[in-house]
């Protein structure tokens, strides 16, 4: 079973990363293969990066950095919830993700990005960060208009369109988090 981390990469009031995270999580709970966890970054809180040493040296010295440390490297993959500021993604999950390094590498990574454009700027950002992190970003994403998706009483209805695309992701999200891990395990036993 691959454990997989679904991070609602926002904190702001009213935010709505946290209810997509949930979903996310409910739609793929079918799916025996997986254990997903919710982490919410608000919860989290994290302060600005502020490790003396860059994460690539692996010399982390502050308890939060080692906390947030200890809940990623477990991880057999990662589903990142992004909205779009302005053409990118969030600065919370940009520093969440800058604080680790060796706990990010060689594993997969799928996206699910909201707001202007489907959240696809913010997830084309974001791929490039992951390669940089030694992740495997997935081709396969799920992106929509956030406003499309919301009933009059404020409750998150996705379509048809997001379950299939979030179907493929997971599909690919299985095959890339079995092999990543079998290429961990033969790396570790050498």
């Amino acid at each position: 079973m691959q454990k997989i981390l679904i991070i609602a990469g926002s904190t702001r009031p009213n935010r709505k990363s946290k209810v997509v995270a949930e979903w996310v999580a409910k739609s793929a709970s079918t799916h025996p293969d997986f254990d997903f966890e919710i982490i919410d970054l608000a919860e989290i809180n994290l302060p600005f990066f502020d490790e003396a040493m860059p994460p690539l040296m692996d010399q982390y010295q502050n308890e939060h950095t080692k906390k947030w440390a200890e809940i990623v490297g477990p991880a057999d993959g990662y589903i990142l919830v992004t909205p779009e500021y302005n053409h990118s993604y969030s600065p919370v999950l940009k520093n969440a993700l800058d604080f680790l390094y060796k706990e990010w590498n060689r594993k997969p990574v799928g996206f699910v990005g909201y707001g202007v454009a489907n959240g696809a700027r913010a997830i084309e950002h974001l791929k490039n960060v992951a390669v940089q992190l030694d992740m495997a970003p997935l081709n396969s994403q799920v992106d929509f208009q956030l406003w499309n998706h919301w009933d009059q009483e404020g409750n998150f209805k996705p379509d048809e369109r997001s379950e299939k695309q979030l179907e493929k992701l997971l599909a690919e999200l299985k095959w890339w988090g079995e092999t990543l891990k079998a290429g961990r395990e033969k790396r570790n036993a050498i």
